[in-house]
């Protein structure tokens, strides 16, 4: 659990969270960013339970139920996204001291994304979610 504070509203918000950064929002680790088209990142927008992943440019946001605004993805390849902590955030939970969270999507065998998996910096898997039906062919 990650609680994100002063990221685009006054109240708290409690987000599912594997890892994270200090309190300013500056991450620990840097990973190089992968460019993907927006016809590559269609594939990933959808609704995972109470998660929903949405294309923003070229690029995805996560936003989890509940919470005021969705935050950034930065990818990193291989169906792999890093969640940016947003400057200014508080971050709280287990993971309060660790790198920020990693999704994780994983396709079916004809390609399509059918779930993805929030991990944390120790690589400890803290939650998958089924890909809804109803969702877009991709």
């Amino acid at each position: 659990m990650l609680l994100l504070a002063g990221c685009g509203s006054a109240n708290a918000v409690a987000q599912e969270q594997s890892g994270n950064s200090e309190a300013d929002g500056s991450n620990t680790e840097q990973a190089e960013t992968v460019a993907l088209t927006a016809e590559m990142l269609a594939q990933y927008a959808g609704r995972y339970g109470a998660r929903q992943i949405a294309v923003a440019g070229l690029s995805l946001t996560f936003q989890r139920d509940g919470m005021p605004t969705a935050v950034s993805l930065k990818s990193l390849g291989d169906d792999k996204f890093q969640i940016i902590i947003p400057a200014g955030a508080v971050v709280r939970g287990p993971a309060a001291n660790g790198p920020p969270p990693i999704i994780l999507f994983d396709r079916a065998e004809n390609g399509r994304v059918v779930s993805l998996s929030l991990v944390n910096g120790d690589g400890e898997v803290m939650s998958t979610s089924e890909r809804d039906t109803g969702n877009s062919a991709n």
